[in-house]
Parts: C-alpha cells; sequence; structure tokens
C-alpha cells in the first residue's frame, strides 16, 4: 500500500483588534464570563458581549467557545500594533 505525500501550506493570518477587544482575550482564555470579565474593566458586561461578538465575527466564529477553541489553538503573542497572528495549516 502507497502512502501519499501530504503537502501543506500555512496560510499566515492577521486579525486587528482593539485594545479593549485585546483585553477580553485575555481574561476569555483565563476563562473569565462577560459578567466577570467587566466588573474586572470597569464596562457593562453588555459592552464586553459587542466586544466578543465583535471577535466572533472577525475570527469567523458562531460560539464563544468556538472562538475560544480558536484562540487557544492558533494564539501567538499580540504585535506591535495590536493584531493577533496566527496560522492555519490546511492539506492540499
Amino acid at each position: 500500500m502507497d502512502k501519499q505525500k501530504v503537502s501543506q501550506c500555512v496560510t499566515r493570518i492577521k486579525i486587528k483588534i482593539s485594545d479593549r477587544e485585546r483585553i477580553c482575550v485575555c481574561y476569555l482564555l483565563r476563562g473569565m464570563s462577560a459578567r466577570e470579565i467587566g466588573e474586572t474593566i470597569f464596562r457593562s458586561q453588555r459592552t464586553v458581549e459587542d466586544h466578543i461578538a465583535n471577535l466572533k465575527r472577525k475570527f469567523n466564529c458562531r460560539t464563544k467557545s468556538e472562538l475560544i477553541n480558536k484562540l487557544w489553538d492558533h494564539f501567538f503573542p499580540f504585535n506591535k500594533n495590536g493584531s493577533i497572528v496566527f496560522e492555519e495549516t490546511c492539506e492540499l
């Protein structure tokens, strides 16, 4: 049985996020809820939920848990300009 060689390509994606979204990412990855994040950064729960909704749109996620999984799987340190850069690997 011949094994097929699988070529891989790596796509670097740069996603710009705001300072507040970056703060939300850090707290989301610590397991905090929108209410807890809001209390910590002195913003309303609804404002934090709006930041999370923006992050889900930017990362093409439907749910908060999908967003958190994607961030954990592809998380790289923030760039100087406030972007998150992660790599997606695809098989050709």
